[in-house]
């Protein structure tokens, strides 16, 4: 994604690109470099890599379209490439800008749109750019991208590359400097059972049971530092800001303490705000935040007495600073904002007892706790897992208390399946209050996945709702090896509990991280337990050198050694490195006299020297590289080019992040791969080893998010695919 930023401030020099909704009269220069309005302004450009192929495209303007033949023009170079620049005029810093593009391509073929200019951020020129996707079919197709500008961006364009062969039209063009923002409800309250009086609903925290290691319990955080308690969280009936109930949150000595909340609705450059009520047995400090993702967070430090307070945390426009709050990473464009939720989250110290009450969060400034409920409404399932096998019955233990002056109350309740249809349901029936019900629910034997039981208490006009989520699977049969998950370090969680998890779920296969050695110390539980055992060696060196290779293997090879001999026999497959094809360029060289920067020749030579020790330490096991990021045909095919590699390696592991499975399409990528890898290697296997998005660990009030299931069905069929 490299381009000149001297040509980039000239193409963007003279910006008149608003709309285009007819190409007749526009003309190109013969190098196709320049792009002429029908006035004679200039209006951007094509430019064609390699220049010397370039009598191989044709471009003209036909009919009022843009047409690009580019079937003579590709050859087997992944450089080659076709780009059409349209610098815009009216371009707003810090908005949300929306480029349009009519595209129709013969036969159907990918290609990218971008927003591509150039962005001053702490007075540093660099080459901004946002790219997607778009696949193109023979009906034209009118392609929006949308995009938070910067607020250091000095300008922009529209940018369409093509890298496949075919007959591109382009029509109509629009950039629109502001889109409308999406009105936002700010009235609507967002935390579920902020006042505390259904229980624990809505609360969510850590246990040390799941997160503590098999070894001695402790979890380790990734500085090292070890935890051996969590949080104690209850609903307390003798103290309360109103109402009848608080949650009461004891952190004992050297406690995993975040209190986490079911996450909220926020929108980049929008209010939002959090406040509750809170005192402690001693006066304390403890931080108030908003949480969309590890690295990414509003922390506001208070300080809370034995008497009860409000406390609030305000935040004029999500993104932004806000004086006194501290801000970890970037709120609003993290990896974690695709879903645009948060979780409202108290960090609470070891050694004190806070109770909190009243808690509220809308999409506005200064909110106020309000309980509208008629019934409260409580209760969970009668499995702690949630998980049910098809011929279990689903039973949910409830209580029915009034909130106010209701005596009676319409009892409701149906099951959903992850597509909003209704499973299984029954009339109503009418219950004097208070009141217990026990519901239970025998579902189609059919019946799998991820289900919703929505129980409702009408009363008048209003209706409460509460909202159980739980899975439905088949017993246990032997597990599958085709499938298998990521495993972080034995010592940030329980193993044992991962691979009960994959015994369940039947997946058959375990990619376990080393991270400073600590993976080795599961490979005797996941070999006992029979499961395929994967192990990656991610990185050669810690710290600030992880993204470097040492000119020195000595210390590696030693520690490979040792390690290795440890649980030989256990492990199936060596990974070896991950990811080195997005190493370079991170960071400067910190060791230029020790190191070298990550490219084809320094991952062959750590792929050549790990395998020799592998290869006598542990003869039987497997060995898998180079674990490119994204099917990358040509990375892979010159790093296994180089002398010795495709010798060593038994397996090719890649990793196909995409924006679909079919963009670019996964099968074809595989095809190519194993043709190339063909010529090498006759017998070579293919492994995806990583794949995925990100999901977070809980929706808004235990609903359905149709987010989530769009990323499932795109995650399932890339793995149907590979």
């Amino acid at each position: 994604m490299k381009f000149s930023l001297s040509l980039l401030a000239a193409l963007f020099s003279v910006s008149v690109f608003g709309f285009v909704s007819d190409w007749n009269g526009y003309t190109l220069s013969p190098d196709y470099g320049a792009l002429k309005t029908p006035a004679g302004k200039y209006a951007g450009g094509c430019s064609v890599i390699p220049a010397k192929k370039r009598d191989l495209v044709k471009i003209e303007v036909k009919d009022g379209k843009l047409v690009i033949d580019t079937r003579k023009f590709f050859g087997t170079d992944p450089k080659e490439e076709i780009t059409v620049r349209l610098p815009v005029s009216g371009m707003i810093p810090d908005k949300r800008a929306r480029l349009t593009a009519e595209v129709s391509a013969v036969p159907n073929a990918q290609f990218e749109m971008y927003f591509e200019g150039r962005d001053v951020p702490k007075g540093k020129d660099v080459h901004y750019w946002r790219s997607r996707i778009c696949l193109a079919s023979a009906e034209p197709q009118k392609f929006v991208f949308e995009q938070n500008l910067p607020a250091t961006l000095k300008n922009v364009s529209l940018r369409l590359t093509f890298r496949k062969p075919g007959v591109y039209t382009i029509g109509a063009c629009e950039f629109t400097p502001v889109v409308a923002e999406e009105k936002i409800d700010g009235v609507t309250e967002r935390i579920a059972n902020g006042g505390a009086e259904r229980g624990l609903y809505g609360i969510a925290y850590s246990d040390i049971k799941f997160l503590g290691s098999h070894k001695d319990g402790k979890h380790y955080d990734y500085r090292g530092v070890g935890f051996s308690g969590t949080l104690k969280v209850e609903s307390d009936l003798s103290t309360a800001h109103s109402g009848k109930r608080s949650f009461k949150v004891t952190a004992p000595a050297n406690s995993i303490n975040q209190l986490y909340l079911f996450p909220v609705p926020v929108k980049r450059n929008q209010p939002v705000s959090f406040s509750a009520w809170l005192k402690a047995d001693k006066p304390t400090s403890l931080y108030m935040t908003l949480f969309p993702c590890n690295g990414v967070i509003y922390s506001k430090p208070i300080t809370i007495g034995t008497e009860w307070k409000k406390f609030t945390l305000n935040i004029p426009a999500y993104g932004k600073p806000v004086d006194g709050v501290r801000i970890v990473g970037s709120p609003g464009s993290g990896y974690g904002d695709q879903y645009g939720l948060v979780f409202p989250r108290f960090d609470v110290p070891a050694n004190s007892t806070v109770w909190i009450d009243d808690l509220s969060c809308r999409q506005s400034l200064n909110t106020e706790f309000r309980d509208d409920s008629a019934v409260w409404i409580s209760g969970i399932l009668n499995k702690n897992s949630t998980t049910y096998y098809t011929d279990e019955p689903v039973v949910a233990n409830l209580n029915f208390e009034s909130a106010g002056k209701a005596e009676k109350t319409s009892l409701g309740w149906c099951v959903k399946n992850v597509f909003g249809q209704v499973i299984a349901s029954a009339p109503e029936k009418t219950l004097n209050l208070p009141a217990k019900e026990s519901i239970s629910v025998k579902l189609p034997e059919t019946v799998r996945g991820w289900m919703t039981l929505y129980v409702t208490a009408k009363t008048g006009d209003r209706i409460d709702e509460h909202v159980l989520p739980f899975g439905v699977i088949e017993r246990p049969r032997p597990m599958v090896r085709r499938f298998g998950i990521n495993v972080s370090s034995a010592r940030d969680h329980n193993i044992n509990v991962s691979i009960e998890l994959m015994k369940q779920f039947r997946l058959g296969s375990a990619r376990i991280w080393d991270f400073d050695g600590a993976g080795f110390e599961s490979v005797p539980l996941f070999h006992k337990a029979g499961i395929y055992s994967l192990y990656c060696l991610n990185n050669v060196l810690r710290g600030k050198e992880a993204f470097f290779l040492p000119k020195d293997y000595s210390k590696w090879t030693a520690y490979l050694t040792e390690k290795i001999r440890s649980v030989k026999g256990m492990v199936d497959t060596y990974e070896i490195l991950n990811e080195p094809n997005i190493w370079s360029g991170r960071t400067a060289n910190p060791d230029p006299a020790n190191l070298v920067v990550v490219d084809a020749d320094s991952v062959a030579r750590c792929i050549n020297v790990t395998a020799d020790v592998i290869r006598k330490e542990d003869p039987n096991a497997t060995i898998a590289g180079p674990d490119s990021c994204g099917t990358v045909v040509p990375w892979i095919e010159t790093v296994i080019s180089k002398p010795g590699v495709a010798e060593r390696l038994d397996i090719i592991s890649e990793h196909p992040y995409r924006q679909l499975p079919e963009l670019p399409d996964y099968g074809e990528d595989m095809q190519s791969l194993q043709k190339m890898a063909k010529r090498f290697k006759p017998d070579f296997r293919f492994f995806s080893t990583e794949a995925g998005r990100v999901f977070p660990q809980a929706y808004p009030d235990n609903r359905i998010f149709p987010e989530a299931v769009v990323n499932t069905a795109r995650d399932i069929r890339n793995e149907i695919v590979g």
